[in-house]
């Protein structure tokens, strides 16, 4: 870990150097990134959401207690946003030695962010539109919205997100940007996501796939954010290089 830190301060005083010159000289550290600061936050966050959307899926499956779709789809398309926030935090850990993979990364997690958030468009036009929650896919046409939108922008948006984490997790794996585990850990949601849709095509029923995929996906998700939280604390605590004598 401690190398990590040392190779991490290594990179972000370069770049501060790079970036400001000898003119900043005496400003001890680089201006932090905001999403990329808060990166651990939002994965523990969303890891702590896909747990709760998990067991949605669960109550359905194992018990007579019937939740809309409207709020199984909510809830889920609410998580993937906040995890398309939280994945545009690696950007800057890797945009130097895989420019490439990372810009495509961000395309492709920007563009989830979008869909994800007309998806919720929808959904809220449909229940003003039915003045509750309705049953999804048969009350679909009763908003402004063509029946079929809902499904496209829910296919793009886990697609692009399933994208997004795989090629950030290549670009992690390559630059040995940010620890090993958890850059394995970010090609978990892309593999477990490959299954749902293998699943769907096969005509598994939707809610037990719900109950196969997310739990995997949030403990993933839970568990990067608290890797990159120790990380951080870590770093945060030793001295860093450009403060040092030497």
């Amino acid at each position: 870990m401690e190398g990590a830190c040392t190779a991490s301060r290594s990179k972000r005083n370069t770049y501060f150097l790079s970036r400001y010159g000898p003119s900043m000289g005496r400003t001890n550290t680089a201006p932090p990134n905001w999403l990329e600061s808060r990166t651990p936050t939002i994965f523990l966050v969303a890891g702590v959401w896909f747990v709760g959307y998990a067991g949605i899926k669960v109550t359905r499956l194992v018990t007579d207690i019937a939740v809309p779709d409207v709020v199984s789809v909510s809830v889920g398309t609410l998580g993937l946003l906040v995890l398309a926030f939280g994945l545009l935090g690696f950007y800057p850990r890797v945009r130097s030695a895989a420019p490439r993979l990372a810009r495509a990364g961000v395309a492709l997690t920007v563009l989830s962010g979008v869909c994800s958030t007309a998806l919720l468009v929808v959904l809220i036009d449909l229940m003003l539109a039915v003045e509750g929650l309705p049953a999804i896919p048969e009350e679909t046409g009763q908003g402004i919205f063509p029946p079929s939108l809902g499904a496209v922008l829910l296919f793009i948006t886990l697609f692009s997100l399933l994208l997004g984490f795989l090629l950030f997790g290549v670009a992690s794996l390559r630059t040995g940007a940010v620890p090993l585990r958890v850059a394995s850990l970010l090609l978990v949601p892309s593999i477990m996501w490959t299954a749902l849709f293998v699943m769907h095509v096969t005509s598994v029923d939707g809610t037990l796939i719900g109950v196969i995929v997310y739990p995997p996906i949030a403990g993933a998700v839970f568990t990067i954010g608290y890797r990159l939280r120790t990380e951080k604390a870590s770093c945060g605590h030793a001295p860093s290089s450009v403060d040092s004598p030497a």
